[in-house]
């Protein structure tokens, strides 16, 4: 959709400020801060379960590290969403 661009911003300011607590969610595969990407992303409550899997599964191919940067693990979670079946439509 056109408002994808929109949707990424606003998951990526989200990502500068609460990164960590990003990456502890995503590890675990729930809690509030996953859910809220999922919000901004505009994913449905439907997809949200395949949302959460999606990423805890890829977790390590989006926090590969320590420093990995807020930039970096967007533009990560942007690729995992775009290789998925059911989750492209919310990046694409």
């Amino acid at each position: 959709g056109c408002n994808t661009n929109e949707a990424v911003e606003s998951m990526a300011m989200y990502m500068d400020s609460n990164i960590d607590k990003v990456a502890r969610d995503m590890s675990r595969g729930e809690g509030e801060n996953l859910e809220t990407l999922a919000v901004l992303l505009g994913v449905e409550a439907s997809d949200r379960d395949a949302f959460r899997k999606a990423m805890q599964d890829n977790f390590a191919h989006v926090f590969p590290s320590s420093e990995t940067t807020s930039g970096e693990a967007v533009s990560a979670i942007v690729a995992v969403l775009e290789s998925h079946e059911t989750l492209r439509k919310y990046v694409s």
